[in-house]
């Protein structure tokens, strides 16, 4: 367990991850709002302007998976990044609702490229025994952006959009010079997987099949979170605990701190079940604490098995597409995983909403706590009993030697 985690490239690594996370939730909690300000458009065209970043993203991330390590991690890195930069710079001269649009595209395209290739670099640089905890550290470096990204979104934006549109500018330059100080390692790739590579498209070329039962458990899990991330200050101003409720995300962001790191060791040292099946209740218990919750302070509550929940369950699920994909196939898998929780992110809003305005926000969560009960099985069946059996075996094999 000595293997050294903190070298100077993966430090490189999650600086980047950092200003280029950052970049994304500057834009996404805003792009609505702009649209409807600046153009005047209805609520559901506004709320096109976020969600086209996120078919972008989809998009690329079904092609870029399979092309990784045949153009070069390094080279993909680099244009990701350099392509991220300009479309933050065309922010600033947007001229009408279609522009926005195409650069809401581009930009979601931009972000598919740097980031598959950049979690995929990160990831293959840490030693395998210790990949769980530094999976967990990389994750820390969303939390951090995703805790400050909207507060100085809505700071920026009360000067002025302009304001906020130089600061993501400003953001996707440090991620692209972030870039250029990592070492890359290229993956040598043999003849024979060269060439499969170049074959035609199958199936197999757009999704890791070996990881896709996971990632729709992802999937559903990311579906889940948008009852949160889209609702919760709605559902506390329907209660009048907006004040209260504030605190949530800071909440749920500190918490990031402690259960992702602790995670990621449990699941080096005890296998990820340790982590996963108490991921999946502590989940459940976060959608019941609000569903009940009498005040604001209780839906705050929630946030901490929120964190413990939720937040660990996707860095863990990265850990174990890592370990059981082949080195020639991770951005590949990686990629998979990223495509099925940005898809329940995109339609998860939509879906929520449309539970929301039919039972109401109580009955929303208590259903949310049911599908999450009723994942511990599914998860059991795709990953779970495999894991188990695969630890029994090392322990056996452990005490024979």
């Amino acid at each position: 367990m000595g293997e050294k985690i903190w070298t100077r490239d993966f430090t490189t690594w999650v600086a980047a991850n950092t200003f280029i996370v950052m970049n994304f939730y500057l834009l996404m909690p805003t792009m609505a709002g702009y649209a409807m300000d600046r153009f005047g458009t209805p609520e559901s065209m506004a709320g096109l302007a976020s969600g086209l970043f996120v078919i972008g993203a989809v998009f690329v991330r079904l092609i870029a998976g399979k092309y990784l390590d045949l153009i070069g991690r390094k080279k993909m890195l680099r244009l990701g990044a350099a392509l991220f930069f300009l479309a933050s710079v065309a922010y600033l001269q947007i001229q009408s609702l279609a522009m926005l649009y195409l650069i809401r595209f581009l930009h979601g395209v931009a972000f598919g490229l740097v980031s598959n290739a950049l979690l995929t670099i990160a990831i293959s640089a840490l030693p395998a025994r210790r990949r769980g905890e530094g999976t967990g550290y990389l994750s820390l470096s969303t939390a951090v952006a995703s805790a400050i990204g909207p507060f100085l979104a809505i700071s920026l934006i009360s000067r002025s959009y302009g304001w906020l549109f130089m600061a993501c500018a400003a953001v996707s330059f440090l991620a692209a010079i972030t870039v250029l100080l990592g070492k890359v390692e290229e993956l040598k790739l043999t003849e024979e997987e060269r060439q499969n590579m170049k074959a035609g498209w199958r199936f197999s070329d757009l999704v890791d099949v070996r990881t896709l039962p996971l990632s729709l458990v992802l999937l559903a899990f990311s579906v889940l979170y948008t009852s949160v991330l889209t609702f919760v200050n709605t559902y506390a101003a329907e209660k009048q605990w907006l004040e209260e409720v504030a605190l949530f995300f800071p909440v749920y962001a500190a918490m990031l701190f402690v259960s992702r790191p602790l995670a990621g060791r449990l699941t080096d040292r005890k296998g990820e079940n340790v982590v996963m099946y108490p991921a999946l209740i502590l989940y459940a218990v976060s959608f019941l604490l609000l569903a009940w919750a009498p005040s604001g302070w209780v839906m705050v509550a929630a946030a901490v098995p929120l964190a413990f929940g939720f937040g660990v369950f996707f860095p863990t699920s990265q850990t174990i597409i890592a370990k059981i994909t082949p080195p020639h196939r991770l951005g590949l898998a990686l990629s998979t995983g990223y495509v099925c929780m940005d898809a329940g992110m995109g339609v998860g809003g939509y879906l929520v909403g449309f539970v929301v305005e039919r039972v109401g926000f109580e009955n929303a969560y208590l259903l949310m706590a049911a599908i999450v009960a009723g994942l511990v099985p599914v998860y059991h069946f795709v990953h779970g009993k495999k894991a188990r059996q695969a630890l029994n075996a090392e322990s056996v094999l452990r005490q024979s030697t």
